[in-house]
């Protein structure tokens, strides 16, 4: 091996080399225009068949590995074939979710300089009736007043997630409630959190094929809590976790959280993190 360097250093120097060896090829990205169910792009899917479907993808990100400032800086754009050890990156203020692309044929994949963030606006109050549980109809404190709340579906040691499907904070926004009922043996507090969570255009993108419509991102924003069912009577959809099963954040998206981590700032991050 030696020898064969020091041959090739007479005609060609390794260390002034900046070129790359590329091949022209076919490259399969993903396609974000709606939320396909059965991998049908042909076919333009329900409105509840994509929030059902985005709930459930949010739901298997969960099994990614979470990187963070450094990892995303380091993979953007490196061509890296590392096949999505990360997806969702922990920005602090943010999450980065970065896009792979990958060749039909040699199944080749690798990280893209395209992105996206979801960001988060939460309020966290405490629940004075109805916390243990056992009713969907709660009153919590909000700054001195009692104010109900109809939760949807609860139980004891759950977790309630619940999406406005309209939109009333942004075309790219949606607004989720989380109830989280009191879990004694945890030292865990009954609270209800009001959260925004909002998905950014994707950057970098050089072609309309990259970009999450207004509607999608909507949908990727609030996943957490649709199970593409709308109900009578109410804006909203939800969905209910036991404790063992607590998720905050997929649509991408979800990040499996302690109770006992339910703190407003913790929870906020968390949440957004399943848009993803």
């Amino acid at each position: 091996m030696f020898v064969l360097v020091a041959v090739v250093q007479l005609t060609y120097s390794m260390e002034d080399s900046q070129g790359t060896l590329v091949t022209n090829g076919d490259v399969r990205v993903i396609l974000m225009d709606h939320y396909y169910p059965k991998n049908d792009s042909e076919t333009i899917p329900s409105l509840g068949a994509e929030q059902s479907a985005a709930h459930t993808f949010g739901y298997i990100s969960s099994s990614y590995k979470q990187g963070n400032a450094s990892d995303f800086e380091y993979l953007r754009g490196q061509g890296v074939s590392q096949l999505a050890e990360f997806i969702s990156f922990n920005m602090v203020d943010h999450w980065a979710y970065l896009y792979f692309d990958s060749n039909p044929t040699t199944h080749a994949t690798f990280y893209t300089s395209r992105s996206v963030n979801a960001t988060w606006l939460c309020a966290g109050y405490d629940v004075v009736e109805g916390g243990d549980g056992s009713t969907v109809d709660i009153t919590y404190l909000d700054g001195g007043v009692r104010r109900p709340f109809f939760v949807g579906e609860t139980g004891p040691g759950a977790t309630t997630y619940m999406t406005e499907t309209e939109e009333v904070c942004g075309p790219r926004c949606a607004r989720v409630w989380a109830f989280q009922t009191e879990i004694p043996q945890a030292d865990v507090k009954p609270s209800l959190y009001d959260c925004n969570v909002t998905v950014s255009q994707v950057s970098n993108m050089y072609l309309s094929e990259h970009g999450i419509p207004d509607l999608q991102a909507r949908i990727t924003a609030g996943s957490i809590g649709l199970e593409g069912f709308q109900h009578q009577n109410t804006t909203r959809q939800w969905v209910r976790y036991r404790e063992k099963y607590v998720v905050a954040l997929h649509p991408c998206l979800h990040a499996f959280l302690r109770p006992s981590d339910l703190s407003n700032s913790v929870f906020s991050r968390r949440l957004s993190r399943s848009s993803s």
